[in-house]
């Protein structure tokens, strides 16, 4: 609520604001916002008084409540220092706006603010401000100037009053250099954002894998990733250590080397954190050895089919993530090794189960 003192004040010095962020506010915290907002020029204070700002989020968007005032940020984790900088810009004109509006009422012989106005605010009479010296007011729109025969000795004052209400304003006018994320105010008070931003992705992941029959093996892989906005690409290689078999005297070795080609489609589930999930196809390159035998055997197998990953992304600092990739994958028959005259010694079973870790560096 505005009072008195609430009008004075914005009619003689800096407009006062107080802040408030909302929990699940994307991209701003409530500390650095009004650390910007002072540096702007903005006094940031706790007053029942004060003009009241209110941040808070839906879905993706960031959005900016005030008294008849209503902006929608698109905010992208990948470029929160722009959506922060829009937004100071945001209240530091509404803020303005308001402070240009409401000042004029705060004057000897001005009307009296009315609770349609100032929700709440009793109006404001001569005796109220008796003693004070006269402030001119500004023109209102739609009121005929002040002339000097109607105030002696002094010239007309005019004074353009902004609209608080939506508006449509080309963001290079309120700070070029945001990296692309807002294109304009459009005029229902929503910001239109840019085209999906290109993204390319790399990893070196380690951890273990295992089938439905076989024994856990350490695993090794890396990845590379293209995507268009949400959708993408993912390229997989990996490579997985000995699995072996014995029966004496035979034993029976094989690695798994493979490559995987996946479409992917990625979530923003906090401000740090993605999730993206993966389909494609995987094919495996068996090698495996029998030793024990007459004469050492060597043969590859060569096998394939369908393969399911999920990747969670912790931004720890600027493009470094850290990165858990689980997958599973089916080959479309299991690897079967004999050695005659025993027959079959190891069998890879057609399921494998892997979790990896590691550190992934992204670029937009």
């Amino acid at each position: 609520m505005l009072g008195l003192a609430g009008l004075m004040a914005l009619a003689i010095g800096a407009a006062e604001v107080s802040v408030e962020v909302l929990p699940g506010t994307p991209c701003v915290s409530e500390a650095a916002l009004v650390r910007k907002l002072r540096a702007s020029g903005l006094s940031v204070v706790e007053k029942p008084e004060a003009l009241a700002v209110t941040l808070a989020g839906e879905g993706r968007m960031l959005v900016v409540r005030a008294r008849r005032f209503e902006r929608r940020v698109p905010a992208g984790v990948n470029d929160c220092a722009a959506v922060e900088r829009v937004t100071v810009a945001l209240i530091t004109a509404w803020a303005a706006t308001e402070k240009a509006a409401i000042a004029p009422r705060a004057v000897e012989g001005s009307p009296p603010v009315t609770p349609s106005e100032v929700a709440g605010s009793p109006p404001v009479t001569p005796s109220e401000v008796a003693g004070s010296p006269p402030i001119i007011p500004s023109e209102v729109a739609g009121s005929p100037p002040i002339t000097p025969s109607e105030v002696e000795g002094s010239p007309p004052i005019i004074q353009d009053l902004p609209d608080a209400g939506p508006s449509s304003t080309p963001l290079g006018q309120n700070g070029a250099g945001d990296g692309g994320v807002i294109a304009e105010v459009a005029d229902a008070g929503v910001f239109t954002p840019t085209s999906p931003s290109l993204r390319f992705e790399a990893a070196a992941l380690g951890g273990i894998s295992a089938g439905a029959t076989d024994p856990i093996t350490a695993a090794g892989s890396v990845l590379a990733g293209f995507s268009i906005g949400r959708w993408g690409v993912l390229l997989e290689a990996g490579l997985e250590s000995e699995r072996a078999a014995r029966m004496p005297p035979v034993r029976v070795s094989a690695t798994m080397q493979w490559l995987s080609i996946s479409f992917r489609v990625a979530f923003e589930l906090l401000d740090s954190l993605t999730l993206d999930l993966a389909l494609g196809a995987r094919g495996w390159r068996v090698p495996a050895t029998a030793a024990g035998v007459d004469v050492a055997t060597d043969r590859v197998a060569i096998n394939g089919g369908p393969a399911l990953s999920a990747g969670l992304s912790w931004r720890l600092i600027g493009p470094l993530f850290l990165h858990l990739r689980p997958s599973v994958a089916v080959r479309l028959s299991p690897i079967g090794l004999n050695v005659e005259p025993l027959g079959r010694i190891l069998v890879l079973h057609p399921w494998t189960y892997s979790a990896t870790l590691g550190a992934l560096f992204r670029f937009e």
